[in-house]
């Protein structure tokens, strides 16, 4: 009964994010698409606190 528990599920998540982690080309995909996705949010920030209102 103990794979009904809620905990169960997050526990085997974690534990998939783990090996994951531990995957080298996972780490590097996550780098890059990271850099990837968050660049024009950082431009949008940057322009949004440049050209805020005083």
């Amino acid at each position: 009964m103990d794979q009904a528990s809620p905990g169960g599920e997050s526990a085997w998540g974690l534990a998939v994010i783990e090996a994951l982690m531990h995957s080298t080309m996972f780490v590097d995909f996550l780098k890059k698409s990271h850099w990837d996705i968050n660049r024009p949010i950082f431009m949008v920030a940057d322009r949004a606190s440049t050209m805020s209102p005083m």
